[in-house]
C-alpha cells in the first residue's frame, strides 16, 4: 500500500516538474508612420526568457507594443512590462 502511495506521489510530483516551454514569439515592424511596433505573441510562461524582447526594443529603436495574447503567468507579464520604458 505504501509503495503505491509514494508511486502515486512521485507520478503527481514530476507533472510539476516537467518543463514549460517557452511561447512567447516577437515580431517587429514599422509603420507607414514610421514607427516601429513588436508585436508579443503567445502565452505567458514562468520559463520566458525577456532577453530576445529586450533586444528588439532596443536594437530595432521600437516606440510601440502590442500584445496577442491569452494570458499566462501574470508575474511573467509584469516582468516584460517593466523592462520596457517608453521613449519621451
Amino acid at each position: 500500500m505504501n509503495v503505491m502511495r509514494t508511486g502515486a506521489s512521485l507520478l503527481a510530483a514530476s507533472l510539476y516538474c516537467v518543463p514549460a516551454h517557452a511561447t512567447l514569439e516577437y515580431t517587429t515592424e514599422k509603420t507607414d508612420g514610421g514607427y516601429v511596433v513588436v508585436l508579443v505573441q503567445g502565452e505567458f510562461e514562468y520559463s520566458d526568457d525577456l532577453t530576445r524582447f529586450r533586444s528588439e526594443l532596443s536594437d530595432q529603436g521600437a516606440s510601440v507594443v502590442a500584445f496577442h495574447s491569452s494570458g499566462g503567468n501574470i508575474a511573467k507579464a509584469m516582468e516584460l512590462a517593466a523592462s520596457y520604458e517608453p521613449l519621451n
